[in-house]
Order: structure tokens, then sequence, then C-alpha cells
């Protein structure tokens, strides 16, 4: 991750596209209820950083909330939160937008309307 120069220092904002993300971003919902309820899509370092932090510690509470909300995800999400926080903590970023859609949705929009541009709907 250092050999990327423009990372560093990014800026306050990255915006994210994955599983990862979007498993991260329930995961902060369930686990800090009170953690930012009128902002969707969206976590703080700081909220990410407690997250991995109790993943981490694994208690009971937390092997169950991970086994109910993300059951096919159980080998991954650990992995995918702790790169998440790491480039975050790299670019220096504090605040995490997260796209609700992945890329292969938007590989998918972007094909389905380029077939039917030009096409008489009736």
């Amino acid at each position: 991750i250092s050999e990327v120069c423009w990372l560093k220092n990014y800026g306050n904002t990255a915006y994210l596209v994955g599983g990862s993300a979007r498993a991260a971003e329930t995961l902060v919902r369930l686990a800090f209820p009170s953690a930012r309820p009128n902002a969707p899509h969206e976590l703080s370092y700081e909220e990410l950083k407690a997250l991995y932090d109790r993943l981490r510690e694994a208690d009971s509470d937390t092997i169950h909330l991970l086994v109910r909300s993300f059951p096919s995800r159980l080998h991954t999400l650990v992995p995918g939160i702790l790169e998440l926080l790491r480039i975050a903590k790299f670019a220096e970023v504090n605040r995490l937008v997260i796209s609700s859609t992945g890329i292969r949705e938007g590989y998918l929009i972007q094909r389905i309307l380029s077939q039917t541009e030009g096409a008489v709907i009736s």
C-alpha cells in the first residue's frame, strides 16, 4: 500500500465499493445502534476502527452477530474490514461513503442502457 503515492493524504472522504464495505456499514449499524442514525451509507474512520476492535475481541455476542448477519462472509469479512481500515488510515481519510451497489451492478446497468438506446418503448 505504501507504493501508491497518490493515496497518501488523499483527502477527507473516500468512496468505497464492494461487499466488505457494505457489510462493514451494516455491522456498525447493528453493533453500535446509536452511531450516526441519520447518515446512511457513511462511516467515520473511528466507527470502522471500533468495529474492527470489537471483531478482534470476538466475544460471544459479536460472534453471534456475525453468524446471524453474514454467514456466507465469515471467512472474508474481518480481513476485508482490516484492509479497509488500513487503506483509510494510510490515506488519512475520516469519512467513508459506501456505494449501495457494486461494480458488477454498474456494469450491468451500463450494458442494459446501451442496448436499449434507440429502442422504441411503447
